[in-house]
């Protein structure tokens, strides 16, 4: 359960970072400080949500719960990743990226009380 909680935390923040290092171009002014701060600060906001699930899993806090969680945030990333780069419908695709990390942390806080609601049903039986 944990290694496989591992791996999917690991596939949220591989496909994260690929999406910023390789996926986002367009009219980036390198040089230009604030241009690169808001890309940054995007790309963060975006990986809050597998962050904070790292966190949980590291502090092995509801272990129950995080793997639950991770199952459809992991979904999540692939459709909006397939829905943005792999077949774009539109040119406002990408604002799937925008509502995504409001997304996986409504899937996390759900799982994590599915995990929550499992660990206690446990200690009772």
């Amino acid at each position: 359960m944990e290694k496989f909680s591992r791996v999917l935390i690991g596939f949220g923040i591989g496909i994260t970072l690929w999406v910023w290092l390789f996926e986002s171009s367009g009219d980036i002014d390198r040089e230009a400080l604030s241009d690169v701060l808001v890309v940054a600060a995007f790309m963060l906001m975006i990986a809050v949500p597998w962050i904070v699930l790292l966190v949980l899993h590291v502090k092995k806090i509801n272990k129950v719960g995080v793997m639950i969680s991770a199952i459809p945030m992991a979904l999540f990333e692939v459709m909006a990743y397939h829905t943005t780069f792999v077949n774009s419908q539109s040119s406002t695709a990408t604002l799937i990226y925008v509502v995504k990390p409001f997304y996986q942390l409504i899937f996390m806080a759900v799982g994590l009380l599915i995990g929550w609601a499992f660990n206690k049903g446990v200690k009772r039986a």
